[in-house]
């Protein structure tokens, strides 16, 4: 065996043991779009349709979605054997993902490989297995990670020099189009881009019939797809951001009426030049290093960037060497970059949302590695680039074991999840086995109910038409457990159940709560507990304290270690 093969062998060991590595425990829920990719293939895989009733999984092939769900299409293809055949555990249910995540490296290592050498293909699939954005998405469900692997892989296809290789990109074309809704929008100008490169730079110089065949099936796929959206009330049209747009309205009006009227006003300030500053200033926001590098956004909340600090030098590097050096590559590289930034500039959210540049990760990623071994190559003494090599290997692991440190340890306490409605539900199972009712009472129980069925794993043959009755009647209960809607935020109800009030309905004043689930971050109180039957006789801290990460495996907790570590009393 060859060092080369070796060194991609541990590399791709690298990245199933960073995606794999404590997945039943981080992250410590299932928040958003994950949530609604759990509950109804859970539904789906006891009764073959969603909670409704009205929609089947075959349905997703033609745009059809359960009803009030606007989500991507194959993701609940994707979750529902794993939930079929291993239930609602967190680590069978990521599985295909964090599978996929690792298949992300080596694609990448083949495609990079395509395009520039063997020493940067490994230089790839390195930077790729410790790269932060795919460790983050690959661990978790959301659409990003299939939509970036099927993508890469018919890139690769597509840029193959025998046509009937080329051929087998077209399913994966498919794939990814039904993977996420944001990157729609780059399907058909990737398309163009990736069969104008291969037509012009490798050696074919003409479009096949095998080209225009894809091309032709891609057009009319999204064709028959803009179609559905018109005839059904579920589009999600509504979300581009177009000239048209109100708010570009109201902030052209608001400037023509705080500007001092002079004949330029009407020519400087409309719809137009408006919308087009408006795209500048997304455009700036979205490769603007201190985002990209150091803080990440609201999505991507662990205090960190997407890459790597030091991975600006790279791409910089990357990127003058490209221009001045490799053109043809440089240019389809740069290209692939800015079209995957169309998501986040042509959406109505403002601010940095960074699933919607997901596919912008992976080309700088590239660039990244062309740029470090490119760096290692300005020095021709074979003992400066081994100098070299390992001190940029050395500094990268420095950076990867802070992302890891805060991931790890930083991320299931601090960072944005769900874990206290896991903490919830688990003590409202504690309270079933004690033989007592629970009353909950919040602004979402809608929610919280789904949430309730998913991670009590409540949902059998058995309680399926008093769990159907409840959505129906809107009224959320399932034997000795209801969700309520808030009342009144200065008593509680007079009952001898269990009463959890959610924080959202104003905790009643008149008396003071036995116990409460609190935020591990601030220990604020998120649930305030009435008539608690489990918890009470341990010795209870004022906040989450003494927490493992074992012990965010909440469901195998015995009640004393449960209660003293997660729930509180003032």
């Amino acid at each position: 065996m060859t060092k080369h093969r070796i060194l991609l062998i541990l590399i791709i060991f690298t990245a199933v043991c960073t995606r794999f590595l404590f997945l039943d425990t981080i992250p410590n829920g299932l928040t958003g779009d994950e949530m609604t990719y759990a509950f109804t293939p859970t539904v789906v895989a006891h009764t073959g349709t969603d909670i409704n009733g009205t929609w089947r999984p075959w349905q997703t092939f033609i745009f059809q979605y359960p009803k009030g769900e606007h989500q991507a299409e194959l993701p609940y293809l994707i979750t529902l054997p794993f939930i079929k055949f291993f239930g609602n555990s967190l680590f069978f249910i990521r599985f295909p993902y964090a599978v996929m995540g690792v298949l992300i490296v080596l694609i990448l290592y083949l495609l990079s490989h395509r395009l520039f050498n063997g020493r940067i293909a490994l230089a790839t699939a390195a930077f790729a297995a410790m790269n932060p954005w795919l460790i983050f998405m690959s661990r978790t469900l959301y659409e990003s990670t299939p939509a970036t692997l099927f993508f890469l892989i018919s890139l690769y296809l597509l840029l193959e020099k025998e046509m009937k290789h080329v051929y087998l990109a077209l399913p994966f074309l498919f794939l990814s189009f039904y993977s996420y809704i944001g990157t729609k929008l780059i399907f058909i100008p990737y398309v163009l881009l990736a069969t104008g490169y291969s037509v012009l730079f490798l050696k074919r110089r003409k479009l096949s019939i095998g080209h225009v065949l894809i091309i032709s099936s891609c057009i009319a796929f999204t064709v028959f797809f803009l179609f559905t959206q018109t005839h059904f009330d579920h589009s999600r049209m509504g979300e581009l951001f177009l000239p048209t747009d109100n708010s570009i309205q109201q902030l052209v009006d608001t400037t023509r009426r705080l500007t001092i009227q002079n004949p330029l006003t009407n020519i400087v300030v409309n719809k137009i030049t408006v919308y087009i500053w408006t795209l500048i200033g997304k455009l700036f926001a979205a490769i603007s290093p201190t985002y990209l590098f150091f803080e990440g956004d609201l999505f991507f909340s662990l205090w960190h960037g997407l890459f790597y600090v030091i991975d600006f030098i790279f791409i910089c590097v990357g990127s003058i060497h490209l221009l001045f050096k490799n053109k043809q590559r440089g240019i389809f590289l740069f290209s692939l970059t800015l079209l995957s930034l169309t998501p986040q500039l042509f959406h109505k959210t403002l601010g940095n949302f960074s699933s919607h540049i997901t596919m912008m990760v992976p080309f700088l990623i590239i660039i990244s590695a062309y740029g470090f071994i490119q760096t290692i190559l300005l020095f021709r003494k074979h003992s400066t680039r081994v100098i070299l090599l390992f001190v940029g290997l050395f500094s990268y692991l420095i950076f990867a074991i802070n992302f890891f440190h805060t991931y790890f340890f930083r991320y299931p306490i601090q960072g944005y999840s769900e874990f206290h409605v896991r903490t919830l539900i688990h003590y409202i199972e504690s309270t079933k086995k004690a033989g007592g009712m629970i009353i909950v009472q919040s602004p979402e129980s809608y929610d919280l109910y789904r949430k309730f069925l998913f991670y009590s794993n409540s949902i059998t043959k058995q309680n399926l038409s008093l769990i159907k009755t409840a959505f129906q009647t809107n009224l959320y209960h399932l034997t000795d457990v209801s969700f309520e809607s808030c009342s009144s935020p200065d008593a509680i109800p007079k009952s001898d159940a269990t009463i959890v009030v959610d924080a959202r309905c104003g905790i009643p004043k008149l008396k003071t709560p036995d116990a409460n689930i609190s935020r591990l971050s601030d220990a604020g109180t998120m649930y305030a507990i009435y008539n608690d039957t489990v918890c009470s006789s341990y010795g209870l801290h004022r906040y989450p304290s003494n927490i493992k990460l074992n012990d965010f495996n909440v469901e195998k907790l015995t009640d004393k270690k449960f209660c003293e570590t997660f729930i509180t009393r003032y």
